[in-house]
């Protein structure tokens, strides 16, 4: 009963929607921004839930360090923020391991032929249908806009980072 009421009070005065699986995760745009010295490429949806990406990496990359950062929001209103920095070859370490990185390594490196230890090799490299894993989204999560933003970092010199890859991607999570 105290469920009961919980979702009623979340419906009425909330204006969550329960849903009676997990919500869904629907991209209604994408952008890619590049460095032309280091990198160019290109992004697109396959439908509003598979992304796809193909890029060129124009040189060897020693290390790079990866910006990602998402926002939830509903209407004018910030849910969450999320703001993660990580050096991607010291996380490579980490991948097969458990928690976050075995959630990425499911859902990213089983649709890429991005490399998996460093240096970064120059290559084309592809990202093909990845969805986001919607049973990891709370049964019981509003409906929310998102803006997710992945920026890449390389060192042309020490201590100096230079951005050379963005991707940005827009949409909605549907209870």
């Amino acid at each position: 009963m105290l469920k009961v009421m919980f979702l009623l009070f979340c419906n009425e005065f909330i204006g969550y929607r329960t849903s009676m699986g997990h919500p869904r995760l629907y991209v209604n745009s994408v952008e890619f921004h590049s460095n032309p010295v280091m990198a160019n490429g290109t992004t697109w949806l396959s439908d509003n839930r598979s992304i796809n990406a193909i890029f060129n990496i124009g040189k060897d990359l020693k290390t790079m360090r990866v910006v990602f950062k998402v926002d939830l929001t509903r209407g004018r209103r910030k849910f969450y923020s999320a703001n993660i920095t990580r050096d991607y070859c010291d996380s490579m370490k980490f991948l097969k391991g458990n928690g976050m990185w075995q959630m990425i390594y499911h859902a990213f490196f089983q649709v890429t032929n991005f490399s998996l230890s460093c240096p970064i090799p120059k290559s084309t490299y592809y990202v093909r249908k990845m969805v986001f894993p919607d049973h990891l989204l709370p049964v019981y999560m509003p409906a929310l806009n998102f803006v997710a933003e992945t920026k890449c970092f390389f060192q042309p010199y020490p201590k100096v980072d230079e951005l050379f890859l963005k991707y940005i991607s827009r949409g909605e999570i549907i209870p």
